[in-house]
C-alpha cells in the first residue's frame, strides 16, 4: 500500500472552560446578549482517539469539553479508522465507536460540560454495520440526548429518523439507510422554555452555508439540560466525529485528508495519479473507496476527479474544460500506443486509468460529450507529433459526429 496521508491537524481546539478565556467569553456573552447571537466556538468534540480494538467503556477523560469517561454498557467497542461522510471533506481523526447486533437493547454515555447557550450545533457521523434489523426489537439503534424526555437520531430499516428518546413523535427524514454506508447528521437545537426546536440536517456538505430548509423538524419536547449524549439500541452499526458548537460551521470543519493522498497539503493530478495506482493494484483502503460501495474501482476515481478536482475525462491539465489545448498537451507526450505497458498518466492522456493512453481514452473522452467545438479544434490548432497522433485525433472526432445522437 502506497497511499500515506498526514495526521489530523484540521480542528484546532480551545477550552471553553480555562481560565484564560473567561474574558472573551464575557464580551461574547455580552454581544450575544446585545444582538441576541452566541459568538461561534466549538464545544465538545470527540473522535475516538482510543488504542483500537479495545472496549468503549472506562475510555476517555477531561478533554475537549468532555467529562469523565464512557459509562454504560460494554456491549460498545473501539475500531480501527475513523468513518467518513459523503462528501469526503469533513475533518476526522483518531478512530471509531462500534456496536455489532445484540440480543437485547444496550446503551453508552458520555458526559459534556453543559450547553449554556440558547443555541446548539450537534454533528455525528452513523454508519449501519451488518444487515439491517439484525438485532432484537427489529435492530434499531442511534444517537441521543438522554436528558428529560430526551431526542434520538436513528434508524432501523428503512429511513433514518428524529424522534423522542424512548420511542414516539416520529419525524421522518426520508433519507434512506444503507448497509456500510457512513451518514452524517447536524441537529441545530434551539433549547427555549418550554418545548425546544430541533432541526435535523442529514448529509450537508462541510464548508456549505447552514441549509434554509431542515430534512426534519421536532418541536413537541423540551430536554431540559443538555450535557450528556448517548449511543444505545441492539442494530449493528459505527459511531465517530460527535462535535457541539455554536454555529453550523463550528461542527463541520473541512479537512483536506480525505484528498491528499501524497501527503504534500495539496489536491491535485499527483493524487489522481497515486489513486490509479491503487486501483490498478486491487488493493482496497477504506480511506480512498469513495463511493462507499466495499470496492476499489474506476467509479471512485471518477468520484475523485469530479468532486475534488472539478474535472470531467480528457481535462489533462484540468483547468475546468476540455478542448484542444489538452489534445495538443496528450499527443505531445507521446505515449499514445507506445507498446510501453502502464507507463501514462493523468495529464499524458490515461483519462480512463488502465495505466496507457490509447483510442479507449479518446473514446471514453469524447463520448461524455465535454469536448468544446472539436472540428474547430482540429482545424485552427497546430498538429503535434508524431503523425500517429493526427490519426487517433481526427479518428476521436469522427467517432463523436457518427455517435453523437441526432437532434431531430
Amino acid at each position: 500500500m502506497c497511499v500515506t496521508t498526514k495526521g489530523y491537524s484540521t480542528v484546532s481546539w480551545k477550552s471553553p472552560w480555562s481560565a484564560s478565556s473567561w474574558g472573551a467569553r464575557l464580551l461574547g456573552a455580552m454581544l450575544g446578549w446585545a444582538v441576541g447571537v452566541a459568538s461561534a466556538e466549538l464545544l465538545v468534540y470527540e473522535g475516538f482517539d482510543y488504542e483500537a480494538p479495545s472496549e468503549l467503556i472506562g475510555s476517555g477523560g477531561n478533554e475537549s469539553g468532555l467529562i469523565g469517561s464512557w459509562s454504560g454498557d460494554a456491549a460498545f467497542g473501539v475500531e480501527a479508522e475513523s468513518l467518513f461522510d459523503p462528501s469526503f471533506k469533513l475533518a476526522v481523526s483518531g478512530q471509531r465507536a462500534f456496536a455489532s447486533a445484540y440480543g437485547e437493547n444496550r446503551t453508552i454515555t458520555r458526559s459534556f460540560q453543559p450547553i449554556r447557550t440558547s443555541r446548539a450545533y450537534f454533528s455525528f457521523l452513523l454508519r449501519p454495520e451488518g444487515e439491517l434489523g439484525a438485532g432484537a426489537y427489529g435492530g434499531w439503534f442511534g444517537w441521543g440526548l438522554p436528558s428529560g424526555p430526551g431526542l434520538l437520531v436513528g434508524g432501523a430499516t428503512s429511513n433514518w429518523f428524529i424522534e423522542t428518546y424512548g420511542g414516539g413523535g416520529n419525524r421522518n427524514s426520508g433519507y434512506p439507510m444503507s448497509a456500510g454506508t457512513s451518514t452524517l447528521f447536524v441537529v441545530r437545537a434551539d433549547l427555549r422554555p418550554g418545548n425546544d426546536e430541533f432541526r435535523l440536517y442529514v448529509n450537508p456538505v462541510p464548508g456549505d452555508s447552514e441549509p434554509l430548509v431542515a430534512d426534519a423538524t421536532k418541536v413537541d419536547i423540551d430536554v431540559g439540560t443538555v450535557n450528556r449524549f448517548s449511543l444505545t439500541g441492539p442494530g449493528g452499526f459505527s459511531f465517530d466525529e460527535f462535535r457541539v458548537g455554536t454555529s453550523f460551521a463550528d461542527v463541520l470543519p473541512v479537512s483536506n485528508r480525505a484528498c491528499d493522498l501524497n501527503g504534500d497539503q495539496v489536491c491535485d493530478v499527483n493524487d489522481l495519479d497515486l489513486l490509479t495506482q491503487e486501483i490498478l493494484a486491487s488493493e482496497l483502503d477504506v480511506r480512498i473507496d469513495y463511493n462507499q460501495d466495499g470496492r476499489l474501482t474506476a467509479s471512485d476515481r471518477r468520484w475523485y476527479l469530479r468532486n475534488f478536482l472539478d474535472a470531467n475525462m480528457g481535462d489533462s491539465n484540468l483547468d475546468g474544460e476540455f478542448n484542444s489545448t489538452d489534445l495538443v498537451q496528450v499527443f505531445q507526450a507521446g505515449e499514445y500506443e507506445d507498446e510501453v505497458a502502464m507507463n501514462s498518466t493523468w495529464s499524458e492522456g490515461d483519462w480512463d486509468g488502465d495505466g496507457d493512453f490509447t483510442t479507449s481514452d479518446l473514446v471514453a473522452a469524447f463520448n461524455e460529450g465535454h469536448y468544446e467545438s472539436a472540428a474547430a479544434g482540429v482545424a485552427a490548432t497546430s498538429v503535434p507529433e508524431p503523425s500517429t497522433g493526427l490519426t487517433a485525433w481526427l479518428v476521436a472526432v469522427a467517432i463523436v459526429a457518427k455517435t453523437r445522437p441526432r437532434r431531430v
